[in-house]
C-alpha cells in the first residue's frame, strides 16, 4: 500500500542522482589530470630550454637572448600552478578549522559551500582554476615561441 503522506520521487530520481555523482568524479578525476600535466608540461618545456641554453653555450655560443621569451613562459606556468595550489591550500584550510569549530550548521559561512561544478573544479571562481588556465596559456605561448625559434632562428 502506497502512503500518500510521504512525497512522491520525481520519476528517475535515483538514476538522475547516479549519473550526476558518476559525472562530477569523473570531471574530478579529469581536473587533477590537467593540473598534473600542466606542472609535467611546464617543468619539461622550462627543463628542455634550459638544455637548450646549455648546449648552446658549451659549444661556446651566448644563445639569444630570444631563449629566454619561453623559459620564462614555462616559468611563469610553474609559478601560476604554484600560486593556485598555495592559495587553495590555505583556503581549504582555514575553511576546515571553521568547520572544526562550528556547534551549529548556523555557525557556518554560505561561501564554504560549494556546487558540484566548483568542487569538480569547473569554476573560474576558484585561484586554483585561474593559476590552472593561465598556467595552460603560458605553456602554449612558450611551446609557440619556442617553435618559432627553432624554425625561423632567433632574429
Amino acid at each position: 500500500m502506497i502512503n500518500e503522506d510521504e512525497p512522491a520521487e520525481p520519476f528517475g530520481a535515483s538514476y538522475l542522482s547516479d549519473w550526476r555523482s558518476r559525472r562530477l568524479e569523473e570531471a574530478k578525476s579529469s581536473y587533477n589530470q590537467i593540473l598534473n600535466r600542466l606542472w609535467a608540461s611546464n617543468g619539461a618545456g622550462a627543463a628542455t630550454t634550459l638544455t637548450a641554453v646549455g648546449a648552446a653555450m658549451k659549444d661556446g655560443h651566448l644563445p639569444p637572448a630570444s631563449f629566454l621569451l619561453p623559459l620564462s613562459l614555462f616559468l611563469l606556468g610553474l609559478l601560476m600552478l604554484v600560486v593556485g595550489a598555495a592559495i587553495a591550500l590555505v583556503a581549504e584550510a582555514r575553511v576546515i578549522r571553521n568547520l572544526e569549530s562550528a556547534e551549529s550548521i548556523l555557525d557556518l559561512r554560505a561561501d564554504y559551500i560549494k556546487s558540484p561544478s566548483e568542487q569538480a573544479g569547473l569554476s573560474l571562481s576558484s585561484w586554483q582554476t585561474r593559476m590552472a588556465v593561465g598556467a595552460a596559456v603560458a605553456l602554449m605561448l612558450g611551446v609557440i615561441t619556442g617553435f618559432g625559434i627553432l624554425m625561423f632562428g632567433s632574429g
